[in-house]
């Protein structure tokens, strides 16, 4: 997981993603589309206090609106394909 974490960072910087406007953080929208739930038992162990993502700049946010990046965890199904590509 932290090799994601380094990678999101990259990314970030590659693509020269302007920082918010206070905190600086990368915001990360998580959207499940039928996985197997292993990838959302690493995204509580990233944000418990023994890794805290957060020191690393990244913060779960609850609304694509709010999101630089969306995690897409798990195949895309059909049905959520549509959905994937308008938000």
């Amino acid at each position: 997981m932290l090799t994601l974490l380094r990678d999101l960072r990259n990314l970030r910087r590659s693509i020269a993603l302007p920082a918010a406007a206070s905190t600086g953080s990368l915001a990360i929208r998580h959207v499940d589309c039928g996985s197997c739930n292993g990838c959302e038992h690493e995204l509580t162990l990233v944000s418990s206090p023994v890794v805290d993502m957060a020191r690393y700049g990244l913060g779960i946010v609850a609304s694509p609106r709010h999101a630089d990046v969306l995690l897409v965890t798990g195949p895309v199904t059909t049905r959520m394909h549509a959905a994937l590509l308008t938000a």
